[in-house]
């Protein structure tokens, strides 16, 4: 589904991207390791278009994304849920009104449907009765799983997930990464998840790419990841490397 072909990003004279090619497969979900300042976030903001590139090319369904008009690109962006590390839901809205933020301001649907909408979208995640409290009344691990019933508020195709573990507990870390694989699973999601959690790598991937200075170093499976003899990638893996 996403092709990423030599995909270039300086910020200042820092190169974050050098030249980035990668593909991401349709219904699977995909980690993005790597040392911190790898680029592993930004490319997921250049795909959504908070970032542009200095060169490259995004294919969606083989249409690059760059190219796309401004009308085009928010049509595209409905249909990519995102899951910031920091959960970033609005203090003063109901959890209702979180999850249901872009159908209220981007479709312009009447509150009682996104509601019901939203309702729905929190049972799936375990917060059933959830929706009047505001995100102080929730614990971070539920107002992580608030900011995942936002994401899928649309439907969307495709789903990042920014760091969502970071920051938890070992038991709300497994409860987070449960949910994400059973998204996965009963929705055929693409999804891809940018992580440093172990845990996280380990209990969702289906393929997981290695960012090393800019660009994709390494691609593999679990099972291959778990024996590879690489010293970069195995360094990583045993937590020697940041």
């Amino acid at each position: 589904m996403i092709i990423i072909n030599d995909v270039h990003k300086k910020f200042g004279k820092k190169t974050v991207l050098d030249g980035l090619t990668t593909n991401v497969e349709t219904g699977k979900t995909t980690v993005f390791i790597g040392p911190s300042g790898c680029g592993k976030s930004t490319i997921l903001k250049i795909i959504l278009g908070i970032v542009s590139s200095d060169s490259g090319e995004v294919l969606i369904n083989d249409e690059n994304i760059f190219s796309y008009s401004s009308k085009k690109l928010d049509q595209f962006r409905s249909k990519i849920g995102m899951v910031f590390q920091s959960a970033a839901l609005f203090d003063s809205l109901s959890i209702w009104e979180n999850v249901g933020f872009a159908l209220l301001e981007r479709d312009g649907r009447k509150r009682e449907e996104v509601r019901e909408i939203a309702i729905e979208k929190l049972k799936i995640v375990g917060l059933g009765g959830s929706e009047d409290l505001y995100p102080s009344e929730l614990s971070g691990g539920m107002q992580k799983r608030a900011a995942i019933a936002r994401a899928i508020a649309q439907n969307p195709e495709i789903i990042f997930y920014d760091e969502p573990t970071t920051g938890l507990d070992p038991i709300t870390s497994t409860i987070i990464e449960e949910l994400m694989k059973k998204l996965q699973v009963e929705t055929g999601l693409t999804s891809i998840i940018v992580t440093h959690q172990h845990s996280t790598i380990f209990n969702t991937a289906d393929i997981i790419t290695m960012f090393q200075k800019g660009k994709a170093y390494w691609s593999g499976t679990v099972e291959e990841i778990r024996h590879e003899q690489d010293p970069i990638v195995k360094n990583f893996i045993e937590g020697k490397v940041g």
